[in-house]
C-alpha cells in the first residue's frame, strides 16, 4: 500500500493491474484484504473483516483512471486494458480473477459462478484511439487575444 499510494499521488505514467481473487494462494486460501464480508473459504469459514476496496482507495488518493472488470469478460476487459495503457498518468484496473484452487466454490463472492451471476454493467466501455495533439505557433510572450487562431 505504501508504494501504491505514492505512485498514485505522483500520478506516474503507468498501468497498475490488480489480480483480485480474495485469497492468498500461497497460504492455502487465507482471505486477502479484498475478501468480501460473508464470503466463505474452501474449508467453510466465513470472512468477518471489512474488505479494502482498491478502487475506492485509488479514487481517494487522486488516481486519474480507475476501473474494475472480470477476467472472464474479455469484451469489457480488453478495451479497459487498452485505455489504461494509453492513459497519460496513473491508471489502475482491479481485475476480479477467481482463484481456481482456493476461491472457486459455492459461498465465495469471487468465484466464477458468483461473478457471472451478479454481473452488472456499470457503464459501456470501449477503446478510444488518441487524438492528434493540438499545436499552435506564436511567439513566446505574445497573446492571441482578439485574434483568431
Amino acid at each position: 500500500m505504501g508504494q501504491f499510494s505514492h505512485a498514485v499521488r505522483r500520478n506516474l505514467n503507468m498501468l497498475y493491474i490488480i489480480e483480485n481473487n480474495g485469497v492468498y494462494g500461497l497460504t492455502k486460501g487465507q482471505f486477502s484484504a479484498s475478501a468480501d464480508v460473508g464470503s466463505t473459504a474452501k474449508k467453510g469459514a466465513a470472512n468477518l473483516q471489512t474488505p479494502i476496496d482498491p478502487c475506492s482507495v485509488a479514487i481517494t488518493l487522486g488516481a486519474t483512471f480507475v476501473a474494475r472488470s472480470f477476467s472472464g469478460d474479455k469484451d469489457q476487459l480488453i478495451p479497459l486494458l487498452k485505455a489504461g495503457l494509453m492513459h497519460r498518468g496513473f491508471a489502475m484496473i482491479d481485475v476480479i480473477s477467481p482463484c481456481v484452487t482456493f476461491n472457486d466454490h459455492e459461498g465465495s463472492t469471487k468465484s466464477y459462478m458468483s461473478t457471472r451471476e451478479t454481473k452488472r454493467e456499470a457503464v459501456y466501455t470501449d477503446y478510444i484511439a488518441p487524438f492528434s495533439e493540438i499545436e499552435v505557433q506564436y511567439e513566446e510572450g505574445s497573446s492571441l487575444k482578439g485574434r483568431s487562431p
